[in-house]
């Protein structure tokens, strides 16, 4: 639905009047559920791959966040509910170690793990006696990479926190690596069952300022010299000042910030 959106109606994106910045059924046919926050998505997945198996559909249905949106709750009701479910349901998983600032907390840490031990299958015989150990489906899968020219590299991890909710865990994989990452959700979707794809990247991947400050290249507001760019100071600048010169005279007040100190002013 981004992608509609921005075609057809960037120029009121947020203003008032104009579209919101967030899926809405109402403004168009491309948006299938009303949302805020992307840790959503693998409950809106799911809810759309249950309707999808009720009506004998056994399409894949493809559900995108990243390891920032994974520290929201809603991500673990998703998780919870999907992990037991029959559906067709593939979540990718975008680590980047990136929320809107640098991500913090007991998950980031535990991603981290996964990341520095990974272990690749890399030859046709380790391939192949992964997924002959998958009950019926597993041959087939081998066969189905068998002909490719390169064989797909991935680990799987078992008793992490995602095989223990239900998941078929594939990864970590290299989210810049296409061979890679196409191969790893052919497997998925022939998996026919809930399955995660951990894929590292890195945010700003291939544009020099964006990688080297990702953080406030998150969302960058209109250039300086656009005529159509707000004169005045922005709330969220105000908001940080204030809040600073409030602090220079109270020692006891702190500011927390969910990861992303750039949406709030206090860079």
């Amino acid at each position: 639905e981004a992608l509609a959106k921005v075609a057809n109606g960037k120029a009121t994106m947020r203003c008032e009047g104009g579209i919101s910045g967030f899926p809405k059924a109402e403004e168009s046919e491309h948006d299938a559920f009303i949302g805020g926050h992307s840790s959503i998505s693998i409950s809106a997945a799911l809810g759309i791959a249950e309707a999808m198996r009720s009506d004998g559909d056994d399409h894949s249905v493809v559900a995108v966040i990243g390891d920032g949106a994974l520290t929201g709750g809603e991500a673990y009701e998703g998780l919870n509910n999907a992990g037991k479910s029959r559906c067709n349901l593939i979540v990718v998983l975008n680590d980047n170690e990136m929320s809107i600032s640098k991500n913090t907390g007991a998950l980031a840490l535990y991603l981290a793990q996964i990341r520095s031990t990974r272990k690749y299958y890399s030859t046709k015989n380790s391939v192949k006696n992964v997924l002959d150990k998958t009950p019926i489906i597993g041959k087939g899968i081998g066969k189905a990479v068998k002909g490719t020219k390169q064989l797909l590299k991935y680990a799987i991890y078992h008793s992490n926190l995602f095989e223990d909710l239900g998941f078929k865990y594939l990864g970590p994989i290299d989210g810049h690596n296409l061979d890679e990452l196409t191969e790893a959700l052919m497997v998925a979707k022939m998996m026919q069952r809930p399955c995660l794809v951990h894929i590292y990247t890195k945010k700003g991947k291939g544009y020099a300022p964006a990688e080297d400050n990702s953080g406030e290249y998150h969302g960058l507001p209109p250039k300086k010299d656009d005529d159509n760019n707000c004169k005045g100071e922005c709330f969220t600048d105000a908001f940080g000042k204030a809040l600073l010169s409030f602090a220079d005279k109270d020692n006891s007040i702190y500011a927390v910030t969910a990861a992303m100190k750039y949406g709030t002013g206090l860079q």
